[in-house]
């Protein structure tokens, strides 16, 4: 799958349908507790979420990531990459109709 965040691109690897529903199941509950505390994501829930995507779109993401981008352009490209994983993005939901 290409993922593309602002002029970079990116090839990570598909993601498998089980793997889906746990990362569904990792999102939901980080944002659960979004809406149960006023709005507040605790960033270590939050980085705990990216890290789990890392651990689908990457064979070694220290490698891939790490060593080639500082953090916040980390966070972009892992954001990007669940939220296509997810089909919660702009480009998901064009390729899939909706």
């Amino acid at each position: 799958m290409k993922v593309k965040v602002k002029d970079i691109e990116l090839i990570v690897k598909d993601i498998k349908y089980g793997d889906y529903l746990k990362l569904l199941g990792h999102y939901q509950d980080v944002f659960k507790y979004q809406i149960e505390s006023n709005g507040d994501v605790k960033q270590e829930q939050f980085y705990d979420l990216l890290a789990h995507t890392s651990e689908i779109a990457f064979q070694n993401p220290k490698e891939d990531l790490k060593k080639k981008y500082d953090i916040t352009m980390q966070t972009n490209i892992l954001t990007q990459i669940m939220m296509d994983y997810l089909e919660l993005s702009e480009k998901s939901k064009k390729v899939n109709g909706d």
